[in-house]
């Protein structure tokens, strides 16, 4: 990524989520991905299941949906690839860059949407017909939000991964690799992904291995809750139910104009703060690669029944507290990988704790999830905390970033701790105790 002429001040979220979107949209990374991918189903996978196996690419969004199919039309048609036709699967409609014109899942494949399941399920090898019929044959599967779920096609043998996947989501997308057919073995299937860790999605696996349960929902609780809130005396039940008459009475299929929605929206909205743009400069893509970081085992192991956790009314049970002190994890890093790591990287791993504790939304994703599921959204949180305190402490950061193995340990217990801080009935003398051993580490 180069910017010439100018470099700005950005809001740094905004402008890195930016940045990965002008990456995405550019040409480049749509053709690299498009010759890996086609390269090799080619390779690996157009020849199993007797000529007719077949592949899904899971994107982000129709937009990047539309970019990969097309940049996979481009190099099929120009290496004469006849074996990996695709397909490209979105709802509703979007106006192509390339071109101007506004295209739909329907316009792009020739077909209407309804027909696509069946006609990406035809092989040749099946019809006794096919030189007569010279029907097309269709390999490949680029889909935006859509054939993720429920999508039953035992021909599926290789799915390449371009979008975040957790819980469910991921269980349910690589799931669709998991229709049996009599040609089918485990050997014939395979995932390249572009985007997620291989122990992320081992933890999305996890609890849906073996048995899964869920904890019996308490009957009484709306009941329970409503009587909890009425106690505050802030809400009328003579407003609520004169609210509910004045929305009913515009009848049920009355929908409002564009203007009205936008009178709406100004009644109805608090006053905020004027959302603001993020110009991230004359920045344009100078390079871009894609790195084989190799083949993953994501195996799980039998461990017995797992608990789902739903909805609770007050949180998560309590947990016994942590009692190994940051400051031995320090000590266990500098063993273990031969660094020297001192008194201010002590202090930094007592703020990524501290940190994931006082953020309202790491607690909401705590009190709702289990420690698996909370440390797949942490983690995230835990390099822009490094990050943010890359002057004051160079020395952690640089294996931080340099060394995987070191940057999980450091996630590993950095969230651990911060996940049984949160989910302690006592959550504020918890924090208090980690300030205070904070404190006395570092004195």
């Amino acid at each position: 990524m180069s910017s010439e002429i100018s470099n700005p001040e950005v809001e740094k979220k905004k402008a890195r989520r930016k940045l990965v979107q002008l990456v995405e949209a550019h040409p480049e990374s749509a053709a690299q991905k498009a010759k890996l991918i086609v390269e090799d189903f080619h390779t690996n996978i157009a020849g199993r299941l007797g000529g007719r196996a077949k592949a899904m690419v899971v994107t982000d969004g129709r937009q990047q949906a539309l970019n990969v199919y097309q940049a996979i039309r481009r190099y099929v048609d120009d290496k004469g690839l006849a074996n990996c036709r695709p397909l490209v699967a979105f709802s509703g409609s979007l106006t192509d860059e390339e071109s101007g014109h506004e295209l739909t899942e329907s316009k792009i494949n020739g077909f209407p949407e309804g027909r696509l399941p069946e006609r990406f399920a035809y092989t040749k090898a099946d019809d006794t017909d096919a030189a007569a019929r010279n029907q097309e044959e269709y390999r490949i599967l680029v889909v935006a939000d859509k054939y993720q779920t429920g999508f039953d096609q035992p021909l599926l043998c290789a799915m390449y991964v371009d979008k975040p996947l957790t819980g469910v989501a991921a269980v349910q997308t690589l799931s669709r690799l998991n229709r049996t057919h009599l040609l089918k073995s485990q050997d014939d299937v395979r995932i390249v992904d572009f985007v997620n860790a291989a122990e992320d999605i081992q933890a999305s696996f996890k609890p849906w291995y073996e048995i899964t349960l869920t904890e019996q929902p308490d009957a009484n609780l709306l009941y329970s809750k409503q009587q909890e809130v009425m106690t505050f005396q802030v809400l009328d039940v003579s407003e609520m139910e004169a609210f509910m008459r004045v929305l009913g009475s515009a009848g049920p299929n009355r929908m409002p104009n564009a203007a009205e929605k936008k009178l709406h929206a100004e009644l109805l909205r608090l006053p905020g703060r004027e959302a603001v743009a993020v110009d991230i400069g004359d920045a344009d893509l100078s390079h871009y690669r894609l790195e084989f970081t190799g083949h993953h085992d994501v195996s799980l192991s039998l461990a017995g029944e797992q608990v789902v956790r739903g909805h609770a009314a007050d949180g998560g049970g309590y947990v016994e507290p942590e009692v190994v002190r940051l400051a031995d994890v320090i000590n266990d890093l500098n063993e273990r990988f031969g660094l020297n790591l001192e008194t201010s990287d002590q202090i930094l791993l007592y703020q990524q704790v501290a940190c994931l504790v006082e953020d309202p939304r790491m607690q909401q994703v705590a009190l709702m999830n289990d420690e698996a599921r909370f440390g797949q959204v942490a983690d995230g949180r835990l390099d822009d905390i490094v990050a943010e305190n890359a002057a004051k402490n160079e020395d952690f950061m640089k294996p931080y970033f340099d060394n995987q193995d070191f940057q999980q340990a450091v996630k590993e217990t950095a969230r651990k701790r911060a996940y049984r801080i949160i989910t302690d009935p006592a959550r504020d003398e918890a924090l208090a105790r980690l300030r205070t051993e904070m404190l006395r580490e570092t004195t």
